[in-house]
């Protein structure tokens, strides 16, 4: 079993990231975690020991697309005017390895205010593939498959500036932390 926050399989600093991750209130809305599929049982354990959801919890998403297109996003859309199941936290995770413009044009709304206790999780090989407007809305999780961690405690609630260290220093406004 993983530590709460554990989102990756070793980490530099473990008790760091049990006080960034460590309730649901320090989480951010929305993610971008880079990586592949492979890192799904990962996040899945990290919701399980956060939300004490119970393996297969009707409130978890999956979703997968290699080409993650206009109908992708209008399912996820779907799910997140939806209520929850449990009358609770619901989580919404998709898995791709590219996306259209247009998907990411739709999504934009919904990743920006999602609906109250959603937390999505984008799983793609790179953040780079995501426009820059997606890109601000989200936390972007670099390197999410390495399993080295250099982790800002900020992570876990408040955006950081682009100007701020423990930010990619892109300067495009993007939330980005290296895990």
């Amino acid at each position: 079993m993983y530590p709460k926050g554990l989102l990756a399989s070793r980490f530099t600093n473990k008790s760091k990231m049990k006080r960034v991750f460590n309730t649901k209130e320090q989480l951010h809305h929305a993610y971008i975690l880079e990586g592949s599929e492979s890192q799904l049982p990962k996040l899945l354990e990290f919701i399980k020991d956060l939300f004490n959801f119970p393996s297969g919890h009707a409130d978890v998403f999956i979703h997968t697309a290699d080409m993650f297109g206009v109908e992708d996003a209008q399912i996820l859309i779907s799910k997140n005017s939806q209520n929850a199941v449990h009358g609770g936290e619901k989580i919404i995770i998709s898995t791709l390895r590219s996306i259209s413009h247009q998907a990411q044009n739709n999504l934009l709304k919904t990743l920006e205010e999602p609906s109250l206790g959603t937390y999505i999780f984008l799983i793609s090989p790179s953040a780079s593939i995501f426009l820059p407007t997606i890109r601000s809305r989200v936390h972007v999780l670099e390197s999410f498959s390495d399993g080295e961690v250099d982790i800002a405690s900020e992570v876990g609630g408040k955006k950081k500036s682009s100007g701020d260290s423990s930010v990619d220093g892109m300067g495009d406004g993007m939330n980005t932390v290296s895990i």
